[in-house]
C-alpha cells in the first residue's frame, strides 16, 4: 500500500474531527440565536392582537433590528473564534497523519491561518461564488425580512390562541435549518482551506491531491463527479480537477481531499459509476428518482449520462435528447 493509500484510509480522522468541531460550532451559534429569539418574543409579545400604526411599526423593526445587529455581532465573533481554532486544529491533524505513514517527512512552519482566512473566496453551491464571512447575510436577511412580515401581520396574530406561539416557531424551525447548513459549511470550508494551505506549505512532498467524496444515496450530482478527480500543481493538463478545485462544493457538502505524494501514482478507488452499479435496485431508485431510474432500467440511459461534466443533473427531457 502507497503512502497516499495509507492517507485515504486514514481520511476518517479528519473527518470525524471536522464533524466534531461542527456540532460543537453549531451548538454555540445556536445557543445565541436562541437568546435572540427570546429577546424579539419579549418585544414583540405585548403587541400580538393589535394593529399597529405606521410610526409604531418603524419603532418595532427599529428595536427588532437592533438586537437582530446584536445577534450577528455576537455571531461573526464567535465565528471568528472558533473557525480559526478550527483550521489550527485541521492543519495539525492534517500533518500528525501525515508523520505517520511517512515518519522522515518534514515539515515548514505552519502559516497564519488567521490571516486573510474569512475574505477567502470559493464557489460553492454548483459553482456560485461566496466568502466565508458572506455565508451569514443570507440568514440574517432572511430574519429582517420574517420579522417585517411578523410585524406587518400583528393585527392577524393573537397570542391565547397561540397563533403566534405556531408562526414563531415555524419561523425558528427554518432558520434553525439554515443556520445549521451555514454552520456546517463554514467548518468544511475552514477546514479545506486549511489543508489547502497546508498542502501548498508542503509542496516539495506532494505533486497534487484527490477529491473524495461519501458515496452514498445522499451524493450531491456536482460531488459524484468529483470524486476521485486529481489536481496535479505541476501538470494542469492532466489535471482532472479544475484549477485547483477543493470542496465544499454545496451547502452540507462532505467531502474532502486528500495530498499525492509524489512517487505516488493517484489512488485508484470506485468511481461513482462503479460504486452505483454495485448497489440494489432500491438505492438505485432512491439515488436517481422514479423518471431517472425508469430510464435507466430500460437502458435508455447509462448513469454516466445523468450528470454533465460540471456536476449539474441533467433534466429528464435532456436525456431523452440524447438518445
Amino acid at each position: 500500500m502507497s503512502r497516499t493509500d495509507e492517507l485515504l484510509d486514514k481520511a476518517v480522522l479528519l473527518g470525524l474531527l471536522v464533524d466534531q468541531y461542527s456540532e460543537q460550532y453549531f451548538d454555540e451559534a445556536l445557543a445565541a440565536y436562541r437568546l435572540m429569539v427570546r429577546r424579539v418574543a419579549r418585544i414583540l409579545r405585548p403587541e400580538f392582537g393589535s394593529t399597529p400604526t405606521l410610526s409604531r411599526r418603524k419603532q418595532l423593526m427599529s428595536e427588532l433590528n437592533e438586537e437582530i445587529a446584536l445577534y450577528e455581532e455576537n455571531l461573526r465573533s464567535y465565528a471568528e473564534d472558533q473557525l480559526v481554532e478550527t483550521g489550527k486544529a485541521v492543519y495539525d491533524r492534517q500533518q500528525n497523519l501525515v508523520s505517520e505513514v511517512d515518519d522522515s517527512a518534514e515539515f515548514r512552519d505552519p502559516p497564519n491561518l488567521q490571516r486573510g482566512l474569512f475574505a477567502k473566496y470559493h464557489a460553492t453551491e454548483n459553482g456560485r461564488v461566496i466568502q466565508l464571512d458572506a455565508m451569514y447575510a443570507s440568514h440574517i436577511d432572511l430574519l429582517r425580512r420574517q420579522l417585517n412580515d411578523v410585524v406587518n401581520r400583528l393585527g392577524t396574530i393573537v397570542e391565547e390562541e397561540s397563533v403566534a406561539e405556531g408562526y414563531l416557531t415555524s419561523t425558528v424551525e427554518k432558520n434553525q435549518k439554515v443556520l445549521n447548513a451555514v454552520s456546517l459549511t463554514s467548518v468544511a470550508l475552514v477546514a479545506s482551506l486549511a489543508k489547502q494551505a497546508f498542502y501548498n506549505r508542503n509542496k516539495r512532498l506532494f505533486q497534487g491531491y484527490q477529491w473524495v467524496s461519501v458515496l452514498d444515496s445522499r451524493t450531491t450530482a456536482y460531488c459524484q463527479e468529483r470524486h476521485m478527480k486529481v489536481w496535479y500543481y505541476d501538470d494542469p493538463e492532466n489535471s482532472t480537477l479544475a484549477s485547483e478545485e477543493h470542496p465544499p462544493g454545496h451547502f452540507r457538502c462532505r467531502s474532502q481531499t486528500v495530498p499525492i505524494f509524489k512517487g505516488d501514482a493517484a489512488v485508484n478507488s470506485p468511481t461513482f459509476a462503479e460504486w452505483f452499479e454495485r448497489q440494489t435496485s432500491a438505492t438505485k431508485l432512491e439515488v436517481l428518482g422514479p423518471r431517472r431510474y425508469e430510464l435507466y432500467r430500460k437502458g435508455v440511459i447509462d448513469i454516466s449520462d445523468v450528470n454533465t461534466v460540471r456536476g449539474q443533473r441533467r433534466t429528464i427531457q435532456q436525456l431523452r435528447d440524447m438518445n
